[in-house]
């Protein structure tokens, strides 16, 4: 058979390698590195996604190790009319599906050797797929192990592309091109019993699919929802159950138990386990708190170096004291956990992120403060790298991206002092409640407006980031509420940050509380200096702060001082700057 690429190249192609219900894929003679994907009958709009999919291409993580992580179309296939009839894409050898991983039996089988440290490695590595796909805006919907790829090294791929989610701009309208499969048991609870082809997919929606292939990964191919029925009547599918929220591990409900002989949730990392409960417990009702890709490649990659070997050759986490599977102690491992784990981890609820928990931001503030000048440098190496034509991002994609960085930065910034001259009234009151004695001097009129410009700035800017994600999308209760949390954890914690500075400041000279929170190091200087400092950083957190919220839980509490003490240094700095 002989086609057409879309820029006039004649292609022969040769035998089916494989067949599907809508397309079959064919080697391509003198390009043993390529494939082609010849539809039965194309769906309706396919030529316009995958010309939109060709100009702006994901980064390929993978892409310096020789081996594509995502089998991206490369060229379209027209027919003698120039109609679409496929397109070609990277042929992917020496690789096994995702399903042959789960089972221990037919993983000894298909790749000897695969062990818990190669499952780790694996699951990371789809979640860093993932993670590519969702920083270009595409979705993909229809994730399930059926169309992932293996290979001996870990090395991931991601098939059937055409199926993805995908918005193109056109002029000042978004056309979504939707994913319209789906399986139900890698469905999020909300998309349950929904047409798929006039469903809007997003990010916490790939997100419930990536946790399941976590679990399966690393819990011998067990799905999350299956386990013992023990209530009365028949038992529901695990499509209600997910509807439902009942995961058997959660211990919340009585009327199901984790499988018989299944291996103990606790046995993974605690890190994983509290990824796992916040996407199929707090994530239940409300998505966007689902732990992203970014956020499970980042718990794996802890996790996978936290696993010791017992003498008999078996991988476990170093938090449990004995290996799970036969009771021996783990080389280097630490001995913390007393006995065997549990069957069930219990936890109690998540608090909900409002003004009184204060803790639960100021943790998650700093946290995203701590990685800030990483996250910045990276960000400036892509976007000169971009520039320059060194990256595979498109520079559309690339420029589209930098505009929505540039303007959020600059909304966060005009929120933050319009709210601090809205607030101007209430200062000189304030002032006067906080310190009566008028300690701080004349620098505490300067530091009260500098706190309202920095936390205005971190907190709006953060759930404008969180928005911003999905622009043109209507907003509605459940994009809202991911405002209200992402912007109230980013307040929060930056009002905690602030708190921290000046006790800091106060053991370190002695000086009275109001004075420290107010500003004493401007020695009677009340430059604006200082409010610009801290509005500047509160909006920079804002528009480049880690992972897809701007605020991500905190990898350790010993960070705290730390940022503290970057906050006080970098004011008084400021402040000492604009008072020469």
């Amino acid at each position: 058979m002989i086609v057409q690429t879309g820029s006039g190249a004649r292609l022969t192609l040769g035998e089916p390698l494989a067949r599907g219900g809508e397309a079959t894929v064919h080697r391509i003679q003198g390009q043993s590195g390529m494939v082609a994907k010849l539809y039965t009958r194309p769906r309706e709009g396919a030529a316009e996604k995958l010309r939109h999919m060709l100009v702006s291409p994901p980064v390929d993580p993978t892409r310096s190790l020789g081996h594509a992580s995502i089998a991206w179309p490369r060229d379209l296939l027209l027919d003698g009319n120039g109609r679409l009839v496929g397109f070609t894409m990277p042929l992917i050898t020496d690789a096994v599906s995702l399903l042959e991983v789960f089972n221990p039996r037919r993983r000894a089988q298909v790749l000897p050797g695969f062990d818990r440290r190669y499952l780790h490695r694996t699951a990371r590595n789809l979640a860093s797929s993932l993670g590519a796909l969702h920083a270009a805006a595409y979705v993909v919907g229809d994730l399930n192990e059926g169309n992932i790829l293996v290979t001996p090294r870990t090395l991931v791929t991601l098939i059937d592309v055409d199926s993805f989610q995908v918005e193109e701009r056109r002029g000042g309208m978004i056309v979504i091109h939707p994913c319209p499969v789906g399986r139900a048991e890698y469905t999020a609870p909300e998309l349950q019993g929904q047409a798929f082809a006039d469903t809007w997919r997003r990010p916490e929606h790939d997100s419930f699919g990536l946790a399941v292939l976590v679990f399966q990964l690393l819990m011998n191919g067990g799905h999350p929802y299956r386990g013992q029925w023990l209530g009365g009547g028949e038992p529901p599918g695990i499509e209600d159950k997910i509807a439902r929220g009942l995961f058997p591990w959660s211990g919340a409900s009585a009327e199901l138990a984790p499988p018989a002989g299944a291996p103990p949730l606790d046995a993974l990392h605690p890190e994983l386990v509290e990824l796992l409960l916040r996407c199929f417990v707090d994530g239940q009702q409300r998505p966007a708190l689902r732990p992203g890709a970014e956020a499970w490649a980042e718990a794996l990659g802890v996790a996978e170096a936290h696993l010791v070997a017992c003498p008999n050759g078996h991988w476990f986490s170093d938090h449990l004291r004995r290996c799970p599977e036969c009771g021996g102690r783990g080389r280097g491992g630490m001995a913390i956990a007393k006995g065997r784990p549990t069957a069930v981890v219990r936890r109690q609820p998540a608090a909900p992120p409002a003004a009184l928990a204060v803790g639960t931001g100021f943790l998650r503030g700093l946290a995203a403060l701590g990685a800030l000048p990483g996250q910045i440098l990276k960000g400036g190496f892509r976007a000169v790298a971009g520039g320059l034509g060194l990256a595979a991002t498109a520079p559309r994609a690339w420029a589209a991206s930098l505009r929505w960085t540039a303007g959020l930065a600059l909304i966060s910034l005009a929120a933050a002092f319009g709210l601090a001259a809205l607030l101007a009234a209430a200062h000189g009151a304030l002032l006067a409640w906080l310190d009566p004695l008028a300690t701080a001097g004349p620098g505490g009129a300067a530091a009260l407006w500098a706190l309202t410009a920095g936390a205005m700035g971190a907190g709006l800017g953060a759930g404008l980031r969180r928005v911003g994600r999905r622009p043109g999308e209507a907003l509605g209760w459940i994009e809202l509420s991911a405002f209200a949390e992402t912007a109230g954890s980013a307040l929060f914690g930056w009002l905690g940050g602030w708190s921290a500075a000046a006790l800091l400041w106060m053991l370190a000279t002695d000086a009275s509380w109001p004075a420290s929170l107010l500003g004493s190091a401007l020695d009677g200087g009340g430059s604006p200096a200082w409010i610009l400092a801290w509005a500047v950083y509160g909006g920079a957190i804002a528009a480049l702060g880690p992972g897809h919220e701007a605020a991500q839980p905190p990898r350790a509490p010993l960070g705290w001082a730390t940022v503290a003490a970057v906050f006080a240094a970098l004011g008084w700095l400021a402040a000492r700057v604009g008072t020469v």
